[in-house]
């Protein structure tokens, strides 16, 4: 194993908790994985989490293997320079936890914590469709939208460390009221959500589509669904799609005209869509965008995928 550097990688999402021992080459090579319980305490939380990195640890001396620490990735509003979690999203009971201390303490090891689309960014960047690019974007296209920009191969992150809340800029200013306080943000238009509700009104009207069928027998709608109906030709599905990729255009189009990034990542669990959503992005972006700025750049889809969490995490030791 020598030659090689490690780090561990902790991806904290709001479904699974997951932890890995990463190779500087981006190859996980050994991963653990547990239910997350948002609605747990703090304390308990972390101490799973604990137990998670704990068990790499084992696993790495088992093999004599050495490594240069721990990278925490976790959505929210993150202060990497404190390593504090100032707000985790979807856990409501987190607020200003100083998780890098605690970390450090637990194991004495150099402990880095940053945004989850962050450090997926990071992990896109050095070892997925970002390698080589020195100015790129990477969007999460989930139930909300979030972003990591990295400017002259640097990680963007402000005054206060939180910077590139992308998925709260106004693209429609009388639109859908949203979490933040403000209206029409672009992830209230071009996030799982805004799927979802689009199939659902379309029901309330009656509209003659296959997503009916899937509702009587789910109970419930998800952007898959919608996704898995579009591709098989309901009008519909395909309506919605092109509508949230039209809307998620509007947004990358002046995020090129400011940052000029050389690519463009798209990833999430929206993004699984594939060209059902990137085709009318790229429509909305042709039309939008400044041609000089925008004939420079690519958009394409996320490749770490489901490992972005842990690689990304563990990236920020490399």
């Amino acid at each position: 194993m020598s030659g090689r550097n490690y780090a561990i990688g902790v991806d904290i999402g709001g479904i699974n908790i997951k932890t890995g021992l990463v190779e500087d080459s981006g190859h996980i090579l050994y991963k653990r994985v547990v239910q997350a319980r948002p609605e747990e305490a703090v304390k308990v939380i972390l101490q799973e989490v604990m137990d998670l990195v704990g068990e790499i640890i084992k696993f790495a001396e088992e093999k004599g293997i050495r490594f240069r620490g721990i990278g925490i990735g976790a959505p929210g509003l993150i202060d990497s320079q404190e390593g504090i979690i100032r707000f985790l999203t979807n856990f409501p009971k987190w607020k200003d936890v100083p998780v890098g201390e605690l970390f450090n303490k637990t194991f004495n090891l150099p402990i880095f914590i940053e945004n989850d689309v962050r450090a997926a960014a990071l992990g896109e960047h050095k070892f997925g469709a970002g390698r080589n690019k020195e100015h790129l974007i990477c969007l999460a296209i989930g139930t909300g939208i979030g972003s990591g920009i990295i400017i002259d191969g640097q990680l963007l992150k402000g005054s206060r460390q939180f910077g590139g809340e992308v998925g709260h800029m106004t693209v429609l200013p009388d639109g859908p009221p949203c979490a933040c306080g403000n209206r029409g943000c672009l992830e209230m238009m071009a996030s799982a959500r805004s799927v979802t509700r689009r199939a659902m009104e379309a029901l309330s009207r009656q509209e003659e589509t296959s997503l009916l069928k899937v509702y009587k027998e789910k109970g419930a709608i998800t952007p898959e669904d919608v996704a898995q109906e579009a591709s098989q030709g309901d009008l519909v599905s395909r309506r919605i799609y092109e509508e949230t990729g039209q809307w998620l255009g509007i947004g990358v189009a002046s995020l090129i005209n400011i940052f000029n990034p050389e690519m463009v990542i798209i990833g999430g669990g929206v993004a699984n869509a594939g060209e059902l959503l990137l085709e009318p992005l790229r429509r909305e972006v042709q039309d939008r965008a400044m041609p000089v700025l925008r004939d420079s750049v690519s958009i394409v889809l996320a490749e770490l995928r489901e490992e972005a969490g842990v690689i990304g995490a563990a990236s920020m030791l490399f």
